[in-house]
């Protein structure tokens, strides 16, 4: 028999020497959805190889303190900010408790995701090959699939890029045979001469992408439920209650943002159908799970439209309606925590209200709520500049209509995610994305006094893979072998004509804390924001409130 144990790694966390409080979110009790969907299945398809396998997940993020306080973190290094030095914290079971699991193991599995944990990674490869020197290290996850010939470099045995589904069934019938790597597609993994193979590349490709109608529901029997407390956007309105789970109805996306890994790591964009989706959702439901989390890359692709206006996909309207009317019938409640791409709600400057209504609009069945509560949506570019606006983006006239009528279904929150720190982002661009995040505010309170308003400032983050980071890599302050937590939607990493990391770091704790109330902060983020009067000042102009009532500016 084979067992294999899947890692979640302990979280990065930075926080000011001599200070204990983190300077971004650390997110340890969400739903670790790419461990679970990979072990999904994954007996059966072994079974069919003739093959025995025990899958385990270890999650070393979960440890069942639900105050950051009480969350066990463990320093591990420093970092110099400007004229700060910030402590390296790994948030999380120690690698000592874990010996016994990674002894335990023939093949350990790591999700390598994010690159501001690549330390973390590297160091618990290295642990892992002292305490079991015979286990076969896999890697997977966005930050391994866009950089692997490093992660190998590191210790990693084996590396898989892109979905893991494609090859890691392949995988594990050569370990459990001895047979040869060379024949498992979409890996790279040290040949016995030291260099490093690569495997011929499906995952991109239109006939070779996992069909995720082939998806079976994620395997949740090998985890603690009750542990999945968090959603991921802080705090859910009174009433709402977990288990939280990340539902995945399609992969990919049809945009291609520069800031954005998804274009090099999933590829196109593929969808489920409505009787697959069904399955996934009475899944959920005989593990008493009611509230439903949607992460996935850009649902509304579904609707996306070609350069000639015509829907790229005939039944997408259709398939959102289907899916989302099937949740509502179910008694779910949901929230959407990735960002829901607002443009696809309007062509040729009618809105689609129907649409808003059917994923928004919630109402209390028998005293519970269903439907949707919550919903992040990403304005990214506030600035007036139309050839800076990603792809995806539309103007803010137009995006101010489809605002109105997201805030008129009654949701209860709204969080508008906004990027600055660009190369060309100055103090006057800073202070019109300020301004018109202020007329924001004021037009979801105008149609609707009770909703939840919050900003998640962030900084733009160069992701090794994405356009952003081919573009202005030789700006980085930083040496990403040694400081890759300032990979981060928190802390600056770039060098620009106008900002240091620090400078521009300061002023997104300057506009997030003057945009949001600090009950808010500590709801969504529970965090510390670095900031400095420099900004404050630049953000504190009497004329903004003001300026802010006037909502026609908005796009004009």
């Amino acid at each position: 028999m084979l067992t294999v144990t899947l890692f979640s790694v302990p979280a990065p966390g930075q926080c000011v020497k001599g200070d204990d409080r983190f300077l971004g979110t650390v997110r340890t009790s969400m739903h670790k959805a790419p461990l679970t969907a990979l072990a999904a299945g994954l007996k059966e398809a072994m079974l069919a190889r003739s093959v025995i396998v025990d899958v385990r997940i270890c999650d070393m993020q979960i440890q069942g303190a639900l105050r950051v306080e009480d969350r066990l973190k463990e320093k591990y290094g420093e970092l110099f900010f400007g004229d700060l030095v910030l402590e390296k914290y790994r948030v999380g079971l120690p690698f000592n408790a874990v010996i016994k699991e990674i002894q335990g193991s023939d093949v350990i599995g790591i999700n390598s995701n994010f690159t501001h944990s690549r330390r973390i990674v590297v160091d618990f490869i290295q642990y892992c090959k002292e305490q079991n020197p015979d286990a076969v290290i896999v890697l997977g996850g966005t930050d391994a699939t866009v950089e692997p010939d490093y992660h190998v470099s590191v210790g990693a045995d084996v590396v898989v890029k892109g979905e893991g589904e494609l090859c890691f069934a392949d995988l594990l019938e050569c370990i459990d045979k001895g047979k040869d790597y060379s024949a498992v597609p979409n890996i790279a993994y040290r040949a016995m001469d030291g260099e490093v193979v690569h495997t011929v590349k499906s995952f991109l490709t239109k006939t070779g992408a996992y069909d995720v109608n082939d998806m079976p529901p994620p395997n949740l029997d090998i985890v603690d439920l009750e542990r999945y407390s968090d959603t991921g956007e802080g705090k859910p309105p009174y009433g709402i209650e977990g288990p939280f789970i990340s539902v995945e109805t399609s992969r990919g996306c049809a945009q291609a943002c520069s800031f954005c890994a998804t274009p090099t790591t999933k590829g196109r964009f593929r969808f489920m159908q409505l009787e697959k989706i069904r399955r996934h959702f009475d899944y959920f439901k005989s593990k008493g799970i009611r509230t439903l989390l949607f992460q996935e890359d850009n649902l509304l692709s579904r609707i996306h439209r070609s350069t000639s206006g015509k829907q790229v996909f005939s039944t997408g309207r259709d398939e959102l309606f289907d899916m989302f009317n099937l949740a509502r019938d179910m008694g779910f409640s949901w929230e959407f925590t990735n960002g829901i791409e607002l443009g696809q709600f309007e062509y040729q400057g009618v809105v689609d209200c129907e649409l808003i209504r059917v994923m928004f609009d919630s109402e209390f069945v028998n005293g519970e709520l269903v439907g949707c509560y919550r919903a992040t949506l990403p304005l990214e570019n506030l600035t007036d500049d139309c050839s800076k606006l990603f792809r995806k983006l539309k103007p803010l006239g137009v995006i101010k209509d489809v605002i109105e009528e997201i805030v008129n279904t009654g949701i209860h929150s709204l969080s508008f995610n906004v990027i600055i720190g660009r190369p060309e982002d100055d103090e006057q661009s800073l202070s019109l994305t300020y301004l018109r995040s202020l007329q924001i505010r004021s037009l979801c309170k105008e149609f609707n006094p009770q909703v939840q308003v919050y900003f998640n400032i962030y900084i733009l983050s160069l992701l090794p893979g994405t356009v952003d980071f081919r573009r202005y890599k030789q700006n980085l302050e930083f040496d990403l072998t040694q400081d890759p937590e300032v990979i981060t939607f928190y802390l600056g990493s770039l060098r620009t004509p106008f900002f240091s990391p620090l400078e521009i770091t300061q002023a997104r704790g300057a506009m997030a804390k003057m945009l949001n109330s600090d009950a808010l902060i500590d709801d969504y983020d529970e965090v510390h924001y670095l900031s400095s009067e420099r900004f404050e000042d630049l953000f504190t102009r009497e004329s903004f409130e003001d300026e802010a009532t006037n909502i026609i500016a908005i796009g004009a």
